[in-house]
């Protein structure tokens, strides 16, 4: 598929002589390359992962993106896990899971957002727990759902100095949509919304067939 990384599971990312790369550098340019291809990126948060919906707010600490880089491009597809996640509801935080659901993040280098892209009739699932006991008997208190939807910024690149050089990504998305619903009381008000929020910061990095590290970098 001609300019787009099709990854085969969460996240985002995205995302020639390194030699010369120098200071660490914010370059608005609109294409992503590597040292060599294939290149096998990975991104790993460098702060912990924040979706605010119906004033709650739920935070993970893992989010884990992989692609495949054949060739420069302007769109990155990342597909991302999440882990360690929870909700917090007032003061008390709560058991969370993230499945994705097939759904993969296109980061559009250009424009600085990201696209949500789902299979058809699927969506992203946010499901919270009442409790550790609740999370292991696989009972849920409530479900957000997110829909595959365009143009979710704002998405900063930053070409990271020393070698190999790796890409810092600052995401701060703004207008989600998503479907809440559950016990008012703890989930919030039931419904469909497009006031949800997603922060993050994360370091892209990337390896060769050899598995050594190789550098990527915007520009």
């Amino acid at each position: 598929m001609t300019g787009k990384i099709k990854a085969t599971a969460l996240v985002i990312l995205s995302i020639l002589a390194l030699g010369a790369l120098g200071p660490a550098s914010a370059l608005a340019e609109d294409e992503i390359t590597a040292e060599e291809y294939p290149a096998f990126l990975e991104g790993s948060l460098m702060t912990h992962l924040t979706f605010k919906i119906e004033g709650r707010e739920a935070t993970c600490k893992v989010e884990h993106y992989k692609a495949t880089l054949n060739a420069k491009t302007g769109i990155d597809t990342f597909e991302s896990e999440y882990t360690g996640c929870t909700a917090k509801v007032g003061m008390i935080e709560v058991p969370l899971t993230i499945d994705m659901n097939g759904c993969d993040w296109d980061y559009v280098i250009k424009d600085k957002w990201y696209n949500l892209v789902c299979p058809s009739g699927k969506k992203a699932i946010l499901t919270a727990y009442s409790s550790v006991e609740q999370h292991m008997k696989k009972t849920p208190s409530c479900e957000y759902t997110v829909p595959a939807q365009e143009e979710l910024g704002y998405v900063e690149y930053e070409n990271m100095s020393g070698l190999p050089g790796d890409i810092r990504l600052s995401v701060n998305l703004t207008g989600v949509e998503y479907t809440v619903s559950g016990f008012p009381f703890v989930c919030g008000e039931n419904g469909t919304f497009n006031n949800g929020t997603l922060t993050s910061e994360t370091t892209v990095s990337a390896k060769n067939e050899a598995g050594e590290p190789i550098g990527v970098m915007i520009g």
